[in-house]
């Protein structure tokens, strides 16, 4: 979908407080599947013209082809090939995959280096330290890095960028009452005057008729009943022998000058930089929350 289109259906979403709460005839949606690790819930209420089965098959699709670009646990990933190849010469990529390592650059940026793609090099030990997203160059279609950083990982910013684009799905398709939730860690949602209201605009006192974007995140995976141990997942790019142990929830209310998928990804990338640096600036239209809010129980939908 053009981003022309999305804006406008985004913009016809912020300007409609003076409209009817919630138009018939509506019908509850919920899509439930497995992808990038994690189980993904969408839910929220349909139109009721809605092609339901076509608009699941397009959800999992999403998230599928996304793994396909970004996973740096699949030697079939896009991600891997470039990274055999080396990145110290340009390589050609394609335009999803540039779009988000772009978007990285701009958290790179906007964290003050605290969010680093490059810290994977460590998390996979082919580097004692990153290289940094500095070093990183662009022109038209290509990029490289000055010094091959080795691995890279979007670990912290594809599954938001993945959790926008089900939202760009919904909201093209008539939604107005919808929440995305990938795994828990990221989320998107709109609550409509008249509708059921998601938990988590109840619990963090958010605005209704307004999208926003709900990440989550923690350093260390905590100990699980079946015996895995406690272990970092994410680490200081300055100092990767750091050891951390946080968790912090960061709200943002979309602008309507960005399209979903790249607010949903800085999102995640800023709540990433959170827990690594409780200092790190947030973005004007976010605020941190320290403790995440645990996952609520599914609501109930209501016509």
């Amino acid at each position: 979908m053009k981003r022309s289109a999305i804006g406008f259906a985004l913009a016809g979403l912020a300007g409609c407080v003076s409209r009817a709460p919630v138009p018939a005839p509506l019908r509850p949606f919920e899509h439930v599947f497995f992808g990038m690790g994690t189980v993904w819930r969408v839910e929220g209420l349909a139109p009721a013209s809605l092609d339901a089965p076509a608009l699941r098959e397009a959800l999992s699709r999403r998230v599928l082809e996304d793994e396909l670009l970004f996973s740096d646990w699949s030697e079939e990933s896009e991600l891997r090939r470039l990274e055999r190849g080396g990145l110290a010469e340009w390589r050609p990529a394609s335009p999803r995959f540039l779009k988000l390592l772009d978007l990285s650059a701009e958290a790179w940026r906007e964290s003050r280096g605290v969010f680093d793609p490059t810290i994977g090099a460590v998390q996979w030990k082919a580097l004692a330290r990153p290289v940094g997203l500095g070093a990183m160059e662009r022109r038209e279609g290509e990029f490289r890095f000055r010094e091959d950083p080795r691995r890279l990982t979007f670990g912290g910013i594809a599954k938001g960028f993945s959790v926008g684009a089900l939202g760009e799905l919904l909201v093209a398709r008539g939604f107005r009452h919808f929440r995305v939730n990938g795994g828990g860690g990221n989320l998107l949602l709109r609550a409509e005057t008249g509708a059921e209201p998601w938990p988590e605009l109840l619990a963090y006192g958010l605005e209704a008729e307004a999208l926003w974007h709900v990440s989550r995140s923690r350093t260390a995976r905590p100990e699980t009943s079946k015996g895995a141990k406690a272990s970092q997942h994410i680490y200081d790019p300055r100092d990767p022998r750091r050891a951390l142990n946080e968790a912090a929830t960061l709200l943002c209310r979309q602008r309507l000058e960005r399209d979903l998928e790249s607010e949903a990804a800085l999102s995640d990338a800023a709540s990433k930089a959170l827990v690594v640096e409780p200092e790190a600036p947030v973005p004007p239209h976010c605020r941190g929350v320290k403790a995440p809010l645990e996952a609520p129980a599914k609501p109930v939908l209501q016509r």
